[in-house]
């Protein structure tokens, strides 16, 4: 008969396991949300860079162009 420690610490490494398989599953679902967000600002970042780029070289804006 196994020994009744040994029991719960299986038991244990078992739960352990399969919470570190959950949050490890759970972390790679978001990942393509994380992704797309970063894509998101990096769009948003591109369109003010080009719209700063327009102010500063209207006429009259101070700056050469």
């Amino acid at each position: 008969m196994a020994d009744p420690d040994q029991k719960q610490a299986d038991k244990n490494r078992d739960y352990a396991l399969v919470n570190l398989v959950s949050n490890v599953a759970r972390i790679l679902g978001q990942q393509d949300a994380i992704l797309d967000a970063l894509r998101d600002v990096r769009v948003k970042l591109e369109r003010i860079e080009e719209r700063l780029a327009q102010i500063t070289s209207a006429p009259g804006s101070g700056r050469p162009g």
